[in-house]
């Protein structure tokens, strides 16, 4: 799970770098969204792709949802869930959209609101 939408930019004089251009800092990339969920949601994606080319194909089944109303708390996502609880069975969910974190140190979720089974 993660989502490509982003909370407003403003106040723009609260940015360190300007939020519409990717700037590198120290080795990580400053820009509007790029922690927040847009890089660790690509990092997801990217990751069954390198997979895939260099073993030919995923050792699982693996279902994607990325959305983009979880930061107005949209409805769409949960009614999609409900509605296709059966074809998005897992034995495992992995979330790219955690906080807190720091480098060495990534963040992991055991259970949150989006592991939650739907009702």
């Amino acid at each position: 799970y993660g989502h490509y939408d982003v909370q407003p930019p403003e106040p723009i004089d609260l940015w360190e770098t300007p939020p519409f251009e990717p700037t590198i800092v120290d080795g990580e990339i400053r820009a509007r969204g790029c922690a927040d969920d847009k890089g660790p949601s690509l990092a997801l994606v990217l990751a069954a792709e390198c997979w895939t080319k260099g073993e030919g194909k995923l050792p699982v089944n693996v279902k994607v949802v990325i959305e983009g109303e979880e930061e107005c708390g949209g409805p769409v996502v949960g009614e999609f869930v409900r509605a296709n609880k059966d074809r998005l069975a897992a034995d495992a969910l992995v979330i790219a959209d955690t906080s807190g974190w720091k480098r060495g140190c990534p963040p992991s979720a055991t259970d949150c609101a989006a592991s939650s089974p739907p009702r």
